[in-house]
């Protein structure tokens, strides 16, 4: 009866082992799938911020300046291909009208792919044809300002134009443009950081409705 209690006992003893083994296994499993967001949902927090206009929300999973993404200025445009005369013209519009409509994209992720401390994703954007209205914008607004400029007209006259066929162009877009690029995260101290897109032209350009696209098209058009 002894030996059957103490054998009784040391089963007991070894199921409670175990059972802890189990629990610990459990926990660890547990810690390592919670121990920060994954390369999507990265990926899906720094879109957001994007839409949201939250640099706050960006920079916490960015590894570049998030007051630089959806910025379009006449240094972009001569890095693309053009003097960024044009662009600098309608700046203002750019601002104002254009950038809050780019924040308007949709957006689907998949294909997460990760490779030690790297990792990629794709990304459907949809957006509006911003390329489309700015190949569209720049034949008007040559034809109608090489006009206005043989009457006489001052740059004043010609940036009113510039801004005002701009405008025309942009609120008259579809929200019809897609395309799918891939992103790439790093890890940094641990967590997943998208990496500065000014490194991803194709992911710039997406996020732009193909802009940069139309304006390489466009080089040595003002030449």
């Amino acid at each position: 009866m002894t030996t059957f209690y103490k054998t009784k006992h040391a089963g007991a003893k070894i199921l409670i082992a175990f059972l802890t083994v189990c629990v610990s296994v459990l926990c660890m499993v547990g810690l390592v799938g919670c121990s920060g967001p994954t390369p999507t949902e990265t990926t899906q927090q720094f879109l957001d911020g994007i839409k949201a206009n939250d640099t706050e929300s960006i920079q916490k999973v960015y590894a570049g300046d998030p007051n630089t993404v959806l910025t379009i200025t006449p240094e972009d445009a001569e890095s693309e291909g053009s003097d960024g005369v044009v662009v600098g013209e309608i700046q203002d519009t750019i601002n104002n009208d254009l950038v809050p409509k780019l924040r308007e994209f949709d957006y689907e992720i998949s294909n997460e792919q990760i490779d030690g401390d790297t990792a990629t994703v794709d990304v459907k954007i949809t957006t509006y044809t911003v390329g489309d209205a700015f190949n569209t914008f720049i034949t008007d607004y040559m034809s109608q300002g090489f006009t206005l400029a043989l009457s006489g007209a001052s740059e004043d006259d010609l940036s009113e134009l510039a801004s005002s066929i701009f405008s025309t162009k942009i609120n008259s877009m579809e929200k019809s443009y897609t395309d799918t690029v891939t992103v790439s995260l790093s890890k940094v101290d641990g967590n997943w950081k998208v990496d500065d897109i000014k490194s991803n032209a194709e992911l710039t350009d997406a996020l732009l409705g193909g802009l940069y696209t139309t304006i390489e098209s466009l080089d040595g058009l003002y030449e």
